[in-house]
């Protein structure tokens, strides 16, 4: 065995290279150290940070994720390292990092930054801003770091913050463009900011609001209200609201509505107050032009009211002079058939001029607001019945047929105004038989619940009135109910005012109803309407007065009562007395209240008929007087006048009145309201019962008159030439009476529209 031993060189040579290898190794166990620490370092860093951090690698494998990415996402640590980039991202924006923004962050200092969707554990997603880098490797391989910041929270404040600016640069404008006064100030009356039109308003465009002071603005008169009323009871309430005046800087006043509210401290200190005023001069100056107008036209229905009033008097007087002596004449006895005749044509004369002025006066009154309803008990199958004797012989006359169908439900006795409910019926039916020239027309009345009311309810009656006549074409339904305007039929009619039906219409509003209508041309009309109506709580016994036979005298063994005329027209006070005296009262006569009052004292009449209008004192004070006497309750007072309207008729209620009757009047109604008040009975005539004329063809005999006897004779009627028509008609006397008597008999009544029409059915 051969011992081999190293030269000194080679020992040396050998050391020193074990001890640079210690020295290595202790270099790089520093080194390894100094790593540690700078990893732990950055995993409490990492750990530290509230956005995601993470690597990703070549593969797409989740390398490391801090733990705010790991609760960001909703994973536990033991899942950290199962998880791919499409577990941490929207699938979308997982292929978008792969395909497209990962290759382009190659070079050196290469970042993205944008906003993607991380994917929750739970399947949301999160909006994030990221950023991205590429590492390289020194072994070659690339990796990809990730940061992510969640968006919500910072887009909230962000979107919030965006709109209270939007907020503040809106009120900004607002305020710098409404033409509104508005203006801050502070407690202590500083003004702290005035608008431009605020400014411009009171006269100081262009100057500094900073430099002015409450006094400046406010005008003296309110100012010291403002500080000792206004501002407590906005500190006390908020707000205030009224009408107040800014001063101008030339010493003017400008009205303004006012809001004033307080400003208060984020800790609730006053601090302010804040206004926005509105210059309301324009409005004050119509408002003044509106009063103004208000009371021109007060003071015109004012005039008005008198006016018509006295046309009442005036027209109505003479008119009741006419028709009561009239009716006294057709009295007499000794009178030739002519007579008779020529008093009846001033009696139905004299009652179409009634009716003409009744319907101009009572459109008035609609338009001066005077209309009042008059309630009391009343028959209704009495009114109508009234209703059909007055109508029945113009019915008969024209051929047709007339039938009143009253419900066995409808109570006898009635509460509502029976006045007006007797005006739209009878305008009603008047217009249902003047526009019939074959078939007939009947009214139904019947209640709208089914059963008979109690007494004391409350309950609507219906009424329908229909007629198999022209009939009215669709495109004139609409005109029916306006003032002064008539159909077609109407028109050719040349009768009436075109008021009838407007007044019917405004009626019936008054009782709580609405009239209808349906109608065609030659198929007839259905006019209908419900009215409000009371059942009296107890049945009142009737008056024993017969209105359809005339009076001749008192029953026998009735006593003569004493009755006092007070009226300042001889000639109103002559007809009462001749229709009164003959019948068997003791008459005398006043001329005014003063004498009235006289003589009941020493006379003590039993009824008075008391004229409202007289010279020296008048009806009311008059009644007033005699009530006031011993005994004077127990005297009846009716007033009597030519004027119509309601608040005569209420003082004179009131005066102690126990009735009303218009001028002109009919005979009926004086006798019917003294059997009413004082019980009398009386002795009626016994009237012939006289056949009904056989009615006469006339279209026979029209149709042989010549073409331009019949022009002639259309053109009269159309006109309502009376004068004319007699002319006309006395050429055809000779040759064909009955058509002359048959024309005649027309021209009478007025019936105009029945000449059109046998004219038409004549050609």
């Amino acid at each position: 065995m051969v011992e081999v031993l190293a030269s000194p060189d080679k020992a040396r040579e050998v050391g020193t290279e074990a001890a640079s290898l210690r020295a290595e190794v202790v270099r790089l166990r520093a080194e390894l150290g100094a790593v540690r620490r700078e990893q732990v370092r950055a995993r409490e860093a990492l750990s530290a940070v509230s956005d995601l951090c993470a690597v990703i690698g070549a593969g797409g494998e989740v390398v490391s994720i801090n733990a705010a990415g790991l609760q960001m996402l909703g994973y536990a640590a033991d899942d950290a390292l199962r998880l791919g980039i499409g577990d941490l991202l929207a699938a979308e924006d997982a292929r978008r990092i792969q395909g497209e923004i990962a290759p382009n962050l190659t070079t050196p200092g290469g970042i993205w930054r944008g906003e993607l969707r991380l994917r929750r554990r739970d399947g949301a997603f999160l909006p994030t801003q990221q950023e991205l880098r590429s590492i390289l490797h020194p072994s070659g391989q690339r990796e990809l770091v990730v940061i992510a910041r969640h968006l919500t929270a910072d887009r909230r404040a962000a979107g919030e913050q965006a709109r209270l600016l939007a907020r503040l640069r809106s009120l900004t404008a607002v305020l710098e463009n409404t033409s509104d006064f508005v203006a801050m100030a502070d407690t202590e009356g500083r003004i702290l900011y005035v608008n431009p039109a605020g400014m411009a308003l009171v006269g100081r465009a262009g100057g500094d609001p900073l430099s002015l002071r409450v006094a400046d603005l406010q005008a003296p008169r309110d100012y010291e209200r403002l500080i000792t009323e206004i501002f407590p009871f906005v500190r006390e309430h908020g707000s205030w609201l009224g009408e107040l005046f800014l001063w101008h800087a030339d010493g003017s006043e400008i009205p303004v509505s006012q809001v004033i509210t307080v400003v208060r401290s984020e800790l609730g200190e006053v601090v302010g107050y804040a206004t926005i005023s509105r210059d309301i001069t324009e409005l004050k100056r119509s408002e003044h032009e509106r009063q103004r107008a208000i009371e021109a036209a007060e003071s015109a229905n004012r005039a008005k009211s008198v006016f018509l009033a006295n046309m009442s008097h005036e027209l109505r007087t003479p008119l009741n002079a006419i028709l009561g002596f009239a009716q006294i004449l057709v009295r007499s006895k000794g009178l030739s058939a002519e007579q008779r005749e020529h008093l009846e044509v001033i009696g139905r004369s004299g009652e179409h001029l009634l009716s003409l002025i009744n319907d101009v006066l009572e459109m008035s009154k609609i338009e001066a607001g005077r209309l009042t309803l008059n309630e009391r008990v009343f028959e209704i199958r009495r009114l109508l019945d009234d209703l059909e004797d007055m109508l029945r012989l113009r019915v008969d006359e024209r051929g047709l047929q007339m039938e009143i169908v009253v419900d066995p439900a409808v109570p006898e006795q009635l509460v509502a105004d029976p006045a007006k409910l007797r005006q739209v019926l009878l305008n009603l039916l008047s217009n249902a038989i003047k526009f019939t020239d074959q078939g007939g027309v009947i009214l139904r009345a019947q209640m709208v619940d089914d059963g008979r009311p109690r007494p004391g309810d409350e309950a609507r009656l219906r009424v329908v009135v229909e007629d198999s006549g022209r009939g009215v074409a669709p495109e004139e339904l609409a005109r029916l109910f306006r003032p002064f305007e008539q159909t077609r039929s109407g028109r050719l009619s040349q009768e009436g005012t075109g008021l009838g039906l407007t007044i019917s219409q405004h009626f019936v509003r008054m009782m709580g109803g609405e009239i209808t209508v349906e109608s065609a041309p030659d198929r007839g009309s259905r006019f209908a309407f419900d009215i409000s109506v009371g059942v009296p709580a107890e049945v009142r016994a009737s008056a024993s007065f017969d209105p359809q036979r005339r009076v001749v005298s008192l029953a026998p063994g009735e006593p003569a009562r004493r009755v006092l005329i007070v009226e300042d027209r001889w000639q109103n006070r002559e007809l009462l007395r001749g229709l009164l005296e003959p019948i068997g009262f003791q008459i005398r006569e006043a001329v005014h209240g003063e004498e009235a009052v006289a003589i009941a004292a020493e006379w003590r009449p039993h009824l008075i008929w008391m004229d409202i209008r007289m010279p020296v004192m008048d009806g009311h004070e008059a009644t007033r007087r005699i009530k006031a006497l011993p005994g004077g309750q127990e005297v009846v007072v009716i007033a009597i006048s030519a004027n119509v309207f309601e608040d005569d008729r209420t003082r004179m209620l009131a005066a102690g009145c126990a009735g009303f009757i218009c001028k002109p009047f009919r005979e009926r109604e004086i006798f019917e309201a003294m059997a009413e008040h004082l019980g009398c009975a009386y002795l009626y005539d016994q009237p012939a019962v006289e056949p009904p004329a056989p009615k006469v063809d006339l279209a026979g005999p029209l149709r042989s008159a010549s073409p331009e006897w019949r022009e002639a004779l259309q053109e009269a009627a159309l006109a309502a030439d009376a004068g004319r028509l007699a002319a006309l008609i006395g050429e055809v006397r000779g040759r064909s009476p009955a058509l002359a008597d048959g024309l005649a008999a027309l021209v009478r009544d007025y019936e105009y529209d029945a000449i059109l029409g046998l004219l038409a059915g004549a050609p």
